[in-house]
């Protein structure tokens, strides 16, 4: 996988990771989250757009 693939799967999940966590504050939640199926998903779907 390339640097550039790596890079931008890391930064849409600390994305998510905030959203999740903003989420969760403002319903006075917490909760362990596993993204790491997540993240497989993400990495996926950026191959496929850059096969294109």
């Amino acid at each position: 996988m390339s640097l550039d693939i790596l890079h931008a799967t890391e930064e849409i999940m600390a994305h998510v990771q905030d959203e999740i966590d903003n989420w969760l504050a403002s319903n006075d939640l917490t909760l362990e989250f596993d993204t790491s199926h997540l993240e497989a998903l993400v990495e996926e779907a950026l191959v496929g757009l850059l096969e294109k």
